[in-house]
C-alpha cells in the first residue's frame, strides 16, 4: 500500500516530464469479426485497381446537420470569477434545436445534387432517394459507373419496387 500523499499538481508535472497529456477518447464504430473481415475483403480485391477504375466509382452517403451544435469539446480560457461572462457561455436550445438529413453523391470529375431527406432515413425512404439519382440526367455519371454506398444496413428492396 502506497503511504505517501502525493497532490495532483505532482501527477501533473510528472505527466509532463513524461511528455504525456491527458486526450478525449477516439470514437470508431463498433465492428463484429465479420464487418472486420468483409472490410478486409473489400480493400484487398481493390488493391491493385488503377485510377480508371477508381475514376469509375459514385461515392455516395448521407448526413444529419445539427442546427445548434455544441459537442462539448469547446474550450474557454478565464479567470477565476468569470465563469457567467457572456464570451464564456455556450448558448444552448431546447432538444438540441434540430437537424437536417443530406444524401449527395461525388465521384471523380462530378457531383449530384445535394437532396434533402424528410424525417428519419428508412430502407424504403433511401430507396426513393437512390431512385431519383439513377433518374436524375443532371447528374454526369461516370461511363460503366459503380455505386459505392456507405454499407449502412437498411431492410431489403422489396421486389415490387424496381431500382
Amino acid at each position: 500500500m502506497w503511504q505517501e500523499r502525493v497532490s495532483v499538481q505532482t501527477v501533473y508535472r510528472r505527466w509532463l516530464t513524461k511528455r504525456l497529456r491527458r486526450y478525449r477518447l477516439v470514437k470508431r464504430p463498433m465492428l463484429s469479426a465479420q464487418q472486420k473481415l468483409n472490410r478486409y475483403q473489400w480493400a484487398n480485391a481493390r488493391v491493385l485497381w488503377r485510377a480508371n477504375m477508381w475514376n469509375r466509382i459514385a461515392w455516395t452517403d448521407e448526413s444529419r446537420i445539427r442546427l445548434h451544435s455544441n459537442d462539448g469539446r469547446s474550450r474557454v480560457t478565464r479567470e477565476r470569477g468569470e465563469r457567467f461572462r457572456d464570451d464564456c457561455i455556450a448558448k444552448t436550445v431546447t432538444a438540441g434545436g434540430g437537424s437536417v438529413h443530406i444524401w449527395a453523391g461525388i465521384w471523380h470529375d462530378g457531383r449530384s445534387e445535394i437532396q434533402v431527406l424528410q424525417g428519419n432515413v428508412t430502407g424504403n425512404s433511401y430507396i426513393i432517394v437512390l431512385q431519383h439519382f439513377l433518374n436524375n440526367n443532371n447528374n454526369d455519371k461516370p461511363e460503366n459507373w459503380i455505386l459505392q454506398d456507405d454499407n449502412a444496413p437498411t431492410p431489403p428492396c422489396p421486389s415490387s419496387q424496381p431500382l
